[in-house]
């Protein structure tokens, strides 16, 4: 007659039966085994601790969610570091088909030769509800997708930084130790006035998204502009729990705005003194010229410089509005 698998005595079991959530030990050789879970394991999955050990690796994989199948080969690896408490948040389905999300805590076992034997855990439910872990996971894939090119982070609601990508900690030139936990303060170049944030943060907050030009400055002082989106993240009950941010590099592109608006001062300067500082002048000398011209009693020795005089005021006054127009059109072309 089979006797049904015995869990192994360890030390503090009663302890690890009083607490909320589950203890367990998994052998890793000869095979995949749970050989020891604590009595949370019922109320959690809906089946008795007895029911879980020793069984084949392939028997555990129906109480995993499809996304989380390999979760164990992922769990052997980082549990490799012995003694350094690790962290998984994972969806576990129960014996009667309900999604769970739960917090997965675990150490590493090393042998006397330094390798993996097992690993000790403790599994407790998450506060996070099915439908918040599946818009988290949904956006990972939007943030994976758009982390090869773009600049991106994710807030809590507060605003506090909880993910920064490559892309943002190049460019910013922080660690992504420096950056989360922290504020977007962090980056500010001193550009915008307060009331540009407030106009910001009162339009995502109240669930809208937001976009506009950014000036920020990295860590080493070198300012760079970013093209930003801001977008609201809601759970089920439409309460906001993150914000996502998405930027592009437009630094260049407002190198060259700003190099055009000095070229547009430049040619608004010129006109001005083409306008008063060359043509004022030589409307006064062509009205004296012609002035002159109309006394009957001007000497005959005078009226042929008088002459040349006119015709060189004639060709500079013609001159200048020529190239009034010139720099008029140059100016509208820039503005365009």
């Amino acid at each position: 007659m089979n006797e049904r698998p015995q869990q192994n005595k360890a030390p503090l079991v009663n302890l690890a039966d009083a607490l909320p959530g589950v203890t367990y030990r998994i052998n890793l050789l000869p095979s995949v085994t749970v050989s020891y879970v604590s009595k949370a394991v019922t109320p959690l999955l809906g089946v008795s601790p007895d029911e879980l050990l020793f069984k084949p690796t392939n028997y555990y994989q129906q109480f995993l969610a499809p996304a989380d199948k390999h979760v164990m080969e992922h769990k052997v690896k980082i549990a490799r570091h012995a003694g350094k408490l690790e962290k998984l948040t994972l969806q576990i389905i129960d014996r009667s088909g309900k999604p769970r999300i739960v917090e997965d805590w675990f150490v590493g076992v090393l042998d006397a030769h330094n390798e993996l034997i097992a690993i000790e855990g403790y599994i407790e439910e998450s506060k996070r509800t099915v439908t918040e872990w599946n818009l988290l996971n949904q956006l990972k894939a939007y943030r994976n997708a758009i982390d090869v090119n773009i600049i991106s982070s994710i807030t809590d609601s507060r605003g506090t930084i909880t993910y920064a990508n490559e892309n943002f900690q190049r460019v910013s030139k922080y660690s992504e130790e420096e950056l989360i936990g922290q504020n977007h303060r962090i980056i500010r170049s001193g550009h915008h006035s307060r009331d540009f944030f407030k106009n910001l943060w009162q339009t995502i907050s109240s669930g809208k998204c937001w976009s506009g030009e950014i000036l920020n400055r990295a860590k080493d002082g070198t300012l760079y502009w970013v093209d930003t989106v801001i977008i609201p993240i809601f759970n089920e009950e439409r309460v906001i729990t993150n914000y996502l941010s998405l930027r592009t590099l437009i630094t260049d592109r407002k190198n060259a705005e700003l190099q055009k608006d000095g070229y547009i001062r430049v040619l608004e300067d010129i006109a001005h003194i083409v306008a008063h500082d060359v043509r004022g002048p030589v409307c006064s000398i062509m009205g004296l010229t012609n002035l002159i011209q109309t006394y009957t009693n001007v000497p005959d020795t005078l009226r042929k410089p008088l002459d040349y005089l006119k015709v060189a005021t004639d060709r500079l006054d013609n001159l200048t509005h020529k190239l009034s127009e010139k720099i008029y059109s140059s100016e509208m072309d820039l503005r365009k």
